[in-house]
């Protein structure tokens, strides 16, 4: 399978720029977790349910001293051309991030079709 291209949602780039002043060596961390999803197949991470078949995965991160289990998180889509990491967070701060604003994030790039309206 040939490599997938790397995409950040304006959001994703924003989180790291926040989270690389508390954590330096994050961006670097970063740039090579994405490029392996970029080449993996099959994506690596929990695939998040109630998407309605959409390929949308998380996947945990080591961030600082945390670890993993307490570490950062990466949301992001996968599909055949492309990976778009979509929301990027420390498990410290956000719990978890919302099945609709996952929805709204995929429906801004086009991945997600309206349905036709009723008649």
């Amino acid at each position: 399978m040939a490599t997938r291209r790397v995409e950040r949602t304006s959001k994703f780039k924003s989180c790291l720029k926040q989270l690389s002043k508390k954590y330096p060596k994050l961006t670097d961390a970063i740039d090579e977790r994405l490029r392996a999803f970029a080449s993996a197949y099959p994506p690596p991470g929990d695939k998040i349910p109630n998407m309605k078949g959409r390929p949308v995965f998380k996947q945990r991160i080591p961030l600082g001293d945390h670890g993993q289990k307490g570490g950062a998180r990466i949301i992001y889509y996968c599909d055949d051309n492309r990976v778009l990491a979509m929301f990027l967070y420390a498990k410290s701060d956000v719990t978890d991030i919302p099945t609709k604003e996952i929805s709204q994030a995929l429906k801004e790039h086009g991945l997600v079709v309206a349905a036709p309206p009723k008649k």
